[in-house]
C-alpha cells in the first residue's frame, strides 16, 4: 500500500469492473510462463523510454495486461515509432545520466531499484532456466515495511553480513552476500557481481540484448 496506484489487478489483471479498455478476466500469475510473469513486475521495474524524446512523461507501461510480452509493446510499431527498449553502448563508459543507465558491459548503472528487469534477463537464473522468477525470492504480498534492505525478500535478510537465506533454498548453504558494497557481493538479479555485465563474447553486433530475437 506504499503507492496508491499498485493494486489487486495490477498483477491479476483488469476484472473488467472498472472500466479498463481490455476488459478483463482475473489470472494466477504462477500459470503464465516465465517470461509472462517476469513482464508483470518489469512494467514498473523495467524503466522504459519515453514515447516523448527527452522527457520522463509515463515510463511504466499503462496499457500493460498481465500475460502481455513488454518485449513486444515496448517496440516501436507499438509506441509511435518510438524503440522504448533501453540498451547499452557496448564497449563504452556510461556514467549515470538521464538517458543512459548501463556500463558498457551491460551491467545496470542503477541506484534507483527501478531497473530489475534488465538485471534479470542477464542472469542465469533467466538464461539457464525457464522457472526462476521474481516470486521466486520475493513474497509479493508482503513488503515487511521498515526494512530498509531485502524489502518483500523471502526468508531473512542480515543486513549486517549482507546475506539473503533465501539463495539457500537452491545454493544450498551458500550463504551469499548480496548487499552491494559488502565485500564479495553478488548482485542478486544478475547472479554476478555488481557491475559486471555480458561476457564479451555475448555482445552482438547489432548493439541489441544477447536475449533479443
Amino acid at each position: 500500500m506504499g503507492d496508491l496506484r499498485i493494486g489487486c489487478e495490477a498483477c491479476h489483471g483488469p476484472s473488467g469492473s472498472g472500466g479498463h479498455k481490455s476488459g478483463g478476466t482475473t489470472i494466477n500469475p504462477a500459470k503464465l510462463t516465465q517470461d509472462q510473469q517476469i513482464d508483470i513486475c518489469g512494467r514498473c521495474h523495467g524503466l522504459w523510454y519515453s514515447i516523448v524524446p527527452g522527457t520522463f512523461a509515463r515510463h511504466d507501461i499503462p496499457d500493460f495486461v498481465p500475460g502481455q510480452s513488454l518485449v513486444e509493446l515496448v517496440k516501436p510499431e507499438n509506441n509511435q515509432g518510438v524503440d522504448r527498449l533501453k540498451r547499452p553502448t557496448w564497449g563504452t563508459d556510461q556514467p549515470l545520466s538521464k538517458n543512459t543507465h548501463f556500463y558498457g558491459n551491460g551491467a545496470i548503472n542503477d541506484p534507483f531499484g527501478r531497473m530489475n528487469w534488465y538485471e534479470f534477463k542477464i542472469s542465469a537464473h533467466y538464461t539457464k532456466t525457464d522457472s526462476i522468477i521474481c516470486s521466486t525470492c520475493h513474497d509479493l504480498h508482503d513488503n515487511k515495511p521498515g526494512r530498509p534492505f531485502g524489502r518483500m525478500l523471502k526468508g531473512e535478510f542480515n543486513t549486517t553480513t549482507g546475506v539473503a537465506t533465501v539463495c539457500n533454498d537452491c545454493h544450498k548453504n551458500a550463504n551469499f552476500v548480496t548487499k552491494k558494497g559488502k565485500p564479495g557481493a553478488i548482485n542478486p538479479h544478475t547472479a554476478k557481481p555488481y557491475g559486471q555485465g555480458v561476457p564479451k563474447e555475448e555482445w552482438r553486433a547489432d548493439g541489441k540484448w544477447p536475449w533479443e530475437k
